[in-house]
């Protein structure tokens, strides 16, 4: 966590939302959700593809795929941070703001996306969550920095590519402990 908000990531890296995956959000959110403002959940392989007509790159089994929606549902997960797909898009599930993160620092696999880059997302003191896409352009030359993290006393900023979604706990993580650790100096 980090302030006001709860991260909180699951591997579904097998396109699967497991029964330890399932059981390890649940008691976490149980135990956890009520204590903070907002709540972001980072997995890996999607619930769903929110690209049009598309079913291949995200869970597979109905019934994890609604075990989550139920979870997230019940919890009022604020936003879901998503890779695998590599292409820049937003959608819903379950009423959590949903995005899939842009490819970033690797070759292009499918020329009919062309976004690369970032997306950066701002923590307002409202509650709410901007999102803003950065696009990295070949031509402009891709950055080789996968992720990154601000620290300010006014918000926080992240940003990361499919990449690095999971870093991006860790490293909440320790700069949370390390601010803690300043406080209490």
């Amino acid at each position: 966590n980090y302030a006001d908000t709860l991260f909180v990531s699951i591997n579904t890296g097998k396109k699967s939302f497991d029964e330890i995956e399932s059981r390890f959000l649940k008691a976490t959110l149980e135990q956890e959700r009520a204590k903070f403002r907002r709540c972001v959940l980072i997995m890996h392989c999607p619930p769903v593809d929110l690209r049009p007509n598309q079913k291949f790159h995200c869970l597979e089994d109905e019934n994890q795929i609604k075990a989550l929606e139920d979870l997230v549902k019940e919890h009022h997960i604020d936003m879901i941070v998503t890779s695998h797909i590599h292409w820049y898009l937003e959608g819903t599930f379950a009423g959590a703001h949903i995005f899939h993160t842009p490819s970033g620092g690797q070759h292009v696999r499918d020329p009919e996306n062309p976004n690369f880059g970032y997306v950066l997302m701002s923590f307002k003191k409202d509650g709410g969550i901007l999102l803003k896409h950065m696009d990295v352009a070949s031509e402009r030359g891709r950055s080789a920095e996968y992720c990154f993290i601000v620290i300010s006393e006014r918000f926080s900023k992240i940003a990361c590519t499919g990449l690095t979604v999971f870093f991006v706990v860790s490293a909440i993580a320790f700069l949370s402990k390390r601010k803690t650790k300043k406080l209490q100096d």
